[in-house]
């Protein structure tokens, strides 16, 4: 094998390595959330909805939740999938935010469950009204 031949070999496992063990604050990583409203009356809201997701080596960016139908009505159990940047585990603690769109904007939430790629679901209990365009956080745990 000659030194380009040698070169060339060497550069392709390099970049299949540093994308394969790239430094953890530039991976994504597919998470699952549920967001579960209360189920009192007037719970539900036509807001919009935010989350930030925190663990051992950082955050994510602000992440609006949104898909189609009916969101965060009383009673109802919301699941989104999405990626984002990869937090580590555990995750420690969520973030979350409402605006004031819609007429009927208030909002009762009682917990938020993440699982990311570990096999462990982390449990946010709220159990609060979410203020208008205030970030609240619950610190939460398996």
């Amino acid at each position: 094998m000659d030194f380009y031949s040698l070169k060339a070999v060497l550069v392709v496992f390099c970049l299949t390595v540093c994308v394969e063990f790239a430094h953890p604050s530039i991976q994504t990583v597919l998470y699952r959330i549920e967001v579960v409203t209360s189920d009192e009356w007037g719970a539900g809201t036509d807001a919009n909805v935010h989350i930030k997701i925190y663990g051992s080596l950082g955050n994510t960016d602000s992440i609006k939740l949104t898909k189609g139908g009916n969101l965060f009505e009383k009673g109802a159990h919301d699941e989104f999938v999405f990626v984002a940047k990869y937090v580590g585990n555990p995750i420690t603690k969520v973030e979350v935010m409402r605006d004031t769109k819609g007429l009927f904007d208030d909002w009762k939430l009682d917990k938020i469950l993440v699982k990311s790629n570990a096999p462990i679901v982390y449990k946010f209990a709220f159990n609060a009204w979410i203020p208008p365009n205030k970030w609240i956080k619950s610190y939460g745990g398996k």
